[in-house]
């Protein structure tokens, strides 16, 4: 066998203490916080009442409102549903090209004998679309999805609840909505 001449063996210690270096920045390079872009993302602002409709950050119409039934935290929000009730929760912001993760927790509340259809749009894409039943979903549960976005500029990331004939299902309740850029 061979032995390694020193000049050898500080070579190789040299290279293997940059591949070290080099490992420890790309593992820290992928570990950097990406940018949060919702605002008041739990409903906990101050200015966030249960039925008052107004909550920093966020538009509401129809049924939708500020409610204390919340995953984490003490508020959440009522998209719409519980009988004939249609709703959205708004919040508008501004978007450039690229990749995004989205995620929020969800759960339907009893009300109403039929279906409601849970709808999230976000740059006008459709992202999230469920016929929410009575009591089907008990627990809260979290969406998680990658979203690319084609352009750049304002937008609206709209969580809607629409009642067709014959739906009159449970209400669409959401919280911990979360849009992270990873550009």
């Amino acid at each position: 066998m061979m032995r390694a001449t020193l000049f050898q063996r500080i070579l190789l210690t040299t290279t293997v203490r940059r591949a070290i270096v080099i490992a420890a920045a790309l593992l820290a390079a992928s570990n950097v916080a990406a940018t949060e872009l919702i605002r008041n993302k739990d409903f906990e602002d101050d200015s966030c009442k249960p039925a008052g409709g107004v909550c920093k950050e966020w538009t509401f119409t129809g049924n939708g409102n500020v409610t204390d039934d919340a995953h984490t935290g003490t508020r959440g929000a009522t998209v719409g549903g519980q009988g004939n009730a249609a709703g959205t929760v708004t919040q508008s912001l501004t978007l450039e090209k690229g990749v995004y993760s989205f995620s929020f927790w969800y759960v339907a509340r009893s009300g109403g004998n039929g279906l409601s259809a849970a709808i999230v749009r976000i740059a006008g894409k459709t992202v999230f679309l469920k016929m929410l039943e009575p009591e089907s979903e008990p627990q809260w549960k979290q969406y998680q999805m990658f979203l690319i976005v084609d352009g750049t500029g304002p937008t609206t990331i709209d969580f809607i609840s629409q009642i067709p004939p014959h739906f009159a299902g449970p209400s669409f309740q959401i919280d911990d909505v979360s849009l992270d850029d990873y550009r």
